[in-house]
């Protein structure tokens, strides 16, 4: 007897079956902690994407137009399903309860948001929280609780928007220390643009300069020239929010934009950069230059002084020369030659001009001398329809491209011949005449979308400088950049039309934007 307990005292059998059934407790345990917690991460992640696709649909409406704030609110809740299937909380499984903060701006890298708002117009980013669930253990109480809590998830989301099919260029803001304007009280105010002439110059108020065109960096002025010439564009989109300026690029870039007058410089003639038609006018260029005598067979660029043959000044004598900041006499208007859409007064009394504002004129412009000079003197213009006391240079370009192109009214006497037999001015192109143009199509050539940015301060050093726009507007091209009296062909005059649109005149395509949201956090 006594042998056989001992023999099974020593039997080693079976010894693992203690082991096991004391381990089993912390096994059922840690499976049910398993458990619950992989449905607590699986509830934060349906909560976080929840949030994520709420922040972006409320993005993509954050347009600065007005019910912007509205609109995104509506999205978020109403084009947007979102469900938890492990939340078993008493709640049912649709993620709502959704609340919404609008900022004008967010630091990303510092992860601070900029002043709240509700302006349509300043909201650019958005963060959306989402309502609170809960999940409840199913197996064993995590660390003495019985619930996860109030489980909530938040993201904020903006927008990046960029602008395609405009050319690179962009404007010093004339005001930097104060609203930039350009809005409806601006329309049909001059705007003298001085180019900056080297890289060492400093930005100034009412300088312009180009913007970095992206695709070809080594391509140097004659793929600028492409950029601002050729219909159909070549460079990559301009991001609204940040433009990189390209201090490289020369003033005879210049020479692309004239092209949209009809005329054409080697620089735009070589290289194909305006070959096969790629470089079309306006329909309407009515400018202050003549071409040769009779308008036929001449060059397409610029004149010697002294040449037959090419573009080049009005003869002396008649030309749009103000001595004071007033129209002009009844007797003086009589004297003048032809001429093209003129500079608002104050610009044209000198090469700065003589404006208050200095580069920004007062859109008070010599209506009544350009009519005569071009309709004749009993014209009756501020009585006509579409015209009145108070229109607009680009209001008249169009005017006149709706009536060149068909019947002008009637009695209507268009003057086009100079006196003496020394040239003529040309209202439709010549150098790539009418039956090349699509007017429609090319009715945008004079008007332009640029950026408007902050230059004082800015770097004057060679180096490519990111800025930041604070409007873009379209603009209408005046004159072309021409050395002529009283203007350089380093400046750019141009009239106000706006902030930019994102169609042209009667719907014709004029620009695209290109918006597209992301998660900031």
């Amino acid at each position: 007897m006594l042998r056989s307990i001992l023999r099974f005292l020593e039997h080693s059998g079976g010894a693992v079956a203690p082991t096991v059934a004391l381990s089993l407790f912390a096994l059922i345990g840690a499976g049910g902690i398993a458990f619950d917690y992989a449905r607590l991460a699986t509830m934060d992640s349906e909560l976080q994407n929840a949030a994520d696709e709420a922040a972006l649909a409320a993005a993509t409406q954050l347009d600065g137009q007005n019910g912007a704030i509205e609109r995104a609110i509506a999205a978020a809740e109403n084009l947007l399903t979102n469900e938890t299937r492990f939340a078993n909380d008493a709640k049912e499984r649709a993620v709502g309860d959704l609340s919404f903060t609008f900022y004008a701006s967010y630091d990303a890298e510092a992860d601070a948001p900029g002043s709240e708002t509700r302006s349509s117009s300043e909201a650019k980013v958005v963060r959306v929280a989402v309502g609170g669930r809960e999940a409840f253990y199913a197996l064993t109480p995590i660390v003495g609780a019985l619930s996860s809590g109030q489980i909530i998830a938040e993201a904020v989301a903006g927008m990046s928007v960029s602008r395609c099919n405009v050319p690179p260029v962009m404007v010093c803001n004339p005001n930097p220390s104060g609203d930039p304007g350009f809005d409806g009280d601006h329309a049909g105010k001059g705007l003298l643009l001085a180019a900056r002439q080297n890289a060492g110059d400093p930005y100034g108020p009412g300088n312009f300069g180009f913007l970095d065109s992206g695709y070809d960096a080594s391509g140097g002025p004659a793929v600028l020239r492409r950029a601002l010439g050729q219909e159909n564009f070549v460079q990559n989109c301009l991001a609204s929010d940040s433009v990189v300026s390209d201090p490289g690029a020369s003033s005879a870039a210049l020479d692309a934009i004239n092209a949209r007058f009809d005329i054409y410089s080697a620089n735009v003639q070589l290289n194909g950069v305006c070959g096969d038609g790629q470089c079309p006018p306006s329909a309407n260029v009515r400018k202050d230059l003549m071409r040769d005598a009779g308008g036929s067979g001449g060059a397409c660029g610029p004149a010697d002084e002294n040449s037959g043959r090419g573009w080049k000044q009005l003869p002396a004598g008649g030309r749009y020369l103000p001595s004071a900041n007033a129209a002009l006499t009844s007797g003086q208007r009589a004297a003048l030659h032809p001429m093209g859409h003129p500079r608002d007064i104050c610009h044209a009394l000198s090469a700065p001009g003589a404006c208050a504002e200095g580069r920004l004129g007062t859109g008070i412009w010599d209506r009544a001398a350009y009519f005569q000079s071009n309709y004749g003197a009993n014209f009756p213009w501020a009585a006509t329809t579409a015209l009145g006391p108070r229109v607009t240079r680009y209001q008249t370009y169009l005017w006149e491209l709706k009536n060149q192109l068909g019947a002008m009214p009637s009695g209507l006497n268009v003057r086009h011949n100079l006196p003496s037999g020394a040239g003529r001015l040309h209202n439709q192109p010549v150098c790539q005449p009418a039956g090349a143009v699509t007017p429609v199509a090319d009715i945008d050539r004079r008007r332009l979308t640029v950026a408007v940015v902050n230059c004082t301060g800015a770097s004057a050093s060679p180096a490519r400088k990111r800025l930041e726009p604070v409007k873009w507007i379209d603009i209408f091209l005046v004159e072309p950049s021409w050395n002529r009296d009283r203007t350089s062909d380093s400046d750019l005059y141009v009239e106000i039309i706006g902030e930019a649109s994102m169609t042209g005149p009667a719907g014709t395509a004029h620009q695209v934007e290109r918006a597209v949201p992301y998660l900031i956090r």
